[in-house]
């Protein structure tokens, strides 16, 4: 009996360690994974992220841990919603929001910021029947929650983005006071968040057409510290939680064939520019940069070393130096300095067009990198400007101009979507898609994209019919490209 009750013990002391063992197995793969979707979210590759926020889930859930569960779904909703999957991202942040209230109870910062991504996320697939009633409570949990804060006027800015587009414009216009008296108590009055919060309420008070409500407006906020938005049709931004990239821009990501393609046809067209004792070493130079680009600490220096040798070895105007200063942007902006990127951009620009004229390929492409950093920065006229020059050049270039003009109709399309000004959208849209099927043909899944993003815009406008015929014909190029067909 002692040696039968001896050897129970030792199975069940074995089973014990063994399933300890596992459980700090499966919190270390968690944890694993959990940073790595951080770093891929921050990054911007956001099908990485996803699928890891999917691993986060499934780990989280076998150790049945709130605290890993919570963060892990919070993540994967945000991936969804930047893949523009809102039908996937809906249940996650419901169990999300009724995890977080049971958890910490309704009234917690984290119960709101959920509340009210839910929210905006039933808006952005027209359910505002489910949408309305989430932000009346976020508006009312909001002062009690986050009070004078800046998230407390984040989350009034965003509800009076919101009223603004159902045209509730009264109680939009009550939610950026909230928003603006918050975020200058918080963050001050020359913040750019600020600034974009009164930038958005001036949107507003034009679209009421009210006398004197422009001058309510600009009377709060501080000398010089709001660039004013000078085109009377600029509207209403779309939520914070739309996704950053258009359907068309994701494809695209996704191409890896579409994207080498358009680099070698960069890279021949400034190495077939250049004087024929230079073209080694600058290939040599191009190539090794891009392949040192997610170095960023290390790739830095060596791109302004470099771009110091050219301007001393060839001189201020020499196409080499623009190749090199372009690529010194383009390691800026897969940083998102912006700022940084714009000036390097704009100076390879006036480089380029001074060595092979402004209908040049490289200069093209070099507009639609600056273009992207003014919207990324909020400056959508100088964005619109650079668009506009770049698609005049796309269109009269000899060869490869199609893909160029398609790129630049989707971009222009996307960012007035996102700021709210749908005939233009639509406008661009129409164009975008015949310059897609021109340049990927009518079963590409590019062509698929553009159509897809067409249809938002056509659903934003009530036009259900014409969106739904685009979404169906997307639909069935999706599904033959997945199937090889």
């Amino acid at each position: 009996m002692i040696a039968r009750a001896l050897i129970a013990s030792i199975i069940l002391s074995a089973w014990c360690y063994t399933g300890h063992c596992a459980t700090e197995a499966t919190a270390a793969s968690w944890n694993n994974y959990q940073a790595l979707a951080e770093a891929a979210y921050k990054d911007g590759n956001w099908l990485k992220a996803r699928q890891l926020y999917e691993l986060c889930v499934r780990e989280s859930d076998e150790l049945g841990s709130a605290d890993k569960i919570l963060p892990s779904l919070e993540g994967l909703a945000a991936a969804y919603c930047q893949l523009d999957q809102l039908k996937d991202a809906q249940p996650v942040y419901q169990r999300a929001l009724a995890l977080a209230k049971a958890q910490r109870g309704e009234k917690t910062s984290a119960v709101v910021s959920l509340m009210l991504d839910l929210a905006s996320c039933y808006e952005s697939q027209g359910n505002h029947r489910k949408a309305e009633p989430l932000y009346t409570r976020v508006l009312h949990l909001n002062e009690q929650v986050n009070g004078n804060t800046a998230d407390g006027a984040r989350t009034f800015h965003r509800v009076a983005l919101h009223y603004a587009r159902r045209n509730n414009l009264a109680e939009s216009r009550n939610a950026f006071q909230k928003a603006i008296n918050v975020y200058n108590a918080s963050l001050g009055a020359a913040n750019a968040e600020t600034t974009a919060c009164l930038r958005d309420f001036n949107d507003v008070n034009r679209k009421m057409d009210r006398p004197g409500a422009r001058q309510a407006a600009t009377i709060t906020k501080p000398p010089t510290s709001v660039e004013e938005t000078t085109s009377e049709q600029a509207l209403l931004r779309a939520p914070i939680t739309a996704p950053s990239n258009s359907s068309w821009a994701t494809t695209l990501s996704g191409v890896a064939e579409v994207a080498a393609e358009k680099q070698q046809n960069e890279s021949e067209m400034v190495v077939g520019r250049a004087p024929a004792e230079q073209a080694g070493p600058m290939f040599g130079t191009m190539v090794a940069v891009r392949g040192a680009q997610k170095r960023y600490d290390e790739a830095e220096p060596l791109y302004k070393k470099v771009i110091d040798i050219d301007e001393q070895s060839l001189g201020p105007d020499h196409p080499g130096l623009a190749a090199d200063l372009n690529n010194l942007a383009l390691l800026y902006l897969a940083q998102k300095k912006f700022a940084d990127a714009a000036p390097l951009l704009q100076r390879s620009i006036n480089i380029y067009a001074k060595s092979y004229g402004p209908d040049n390929l490289a200069v093209v492409t070099s507009r639609i990198n600056l273009a992207t950093c003014f919207v990324n920065q909020g400056q959508y006229q100088e964005a619109d400007k650079e668009y506009r020059t770049a698609l005049d050049g796309s269109r009269k270039l000899r060869s490869g101009g199609q893909y160029q003009s398609a790129k630049i109709l989707n971009a222009l399309g996307y960012m007035y979507f996102q700021q709210g000004r749908l005939n233009e959208a639509n406008t661009a849209y129409g164009q975008a898609v015949d310059a897609c099927e021109q340049a990927y043909g009518a079963h590409s899944k590019l062509f698929a994209a553009c159509l897809d993003d067409y249809a938002k815009v056509m659903r934003a406008q009530n036009k259900a019919t014409d969106a739904e015929q685009l979404e169906s014909r997307a639909a069935k190029i999706f599904t033959l490209t997945a199937t090889g067909n």
